[in-house]
């Protein structure tokens, strides 16, 4: 698992044993890529030495989901991200601090495809200018 800046914990697909039930949803999450922003699923971490005499750096191996559909997107405000996944043909790997945020992708469907919507906890635009996330007491424990 990777802790995020904002004091998120995204944990990858293919963790060893987790402790919380709700872990498995953490795994996904909204990355920054150029200014574009992306959704993916995490299937695990892992540090690269790029050049001798530097120190590791960080990268995710991750599976991309669609961009938005558009038509849902402006049908709804902008308020609900629909994407679809793009399991192994959507696999590549990407610096670790380019994930910005653990996200839910819950499936749904769309004129009978399977889709993802994007839910995010309330509150994390505000971590992210100097404020702090409330955890629970299992991420406590689970976290020691």
């Amino acid at each position: 698992r990777m802790q995020l800046p904002n004091g998120q914990k995204c944990r990858s697909l293919y963790s060893s044993h987790e402790l919380n039930a709700n872990a498995h949803r953490a795994h996904n999450d909204q990355m920054t890529v150029g200014n574009k922003i992306k959704f993916s699923s995490c299937p695990f971490f892992f540090k690269l030495q790029l050049e001798s005499n530097t120190h590791p750096k960080p990268f995710a191996l991750v599976s991309k989901y669609s961009p938005p559909d558009c038509d849902l997107l402006e049908a709804s405000s902008k308020a609900l991200y629909s994407c679809t996944y793009g399991g192994e043909e959507g696999l590549s790997v990407v610096e670790a601090t380019t994930i910005k945020q653990v996200v839910v992708m819950i499936p749904h469907e769309v004129n009978g495809e399977e889709q993802f919507f994007m839910f995010e906890q309330p509150g994390n635009a505000v971590t992210d200018m100097g404020g702090f996330l409330l955890g629970s007491k299992d991420d406590e424990d689970m976290d020691g």
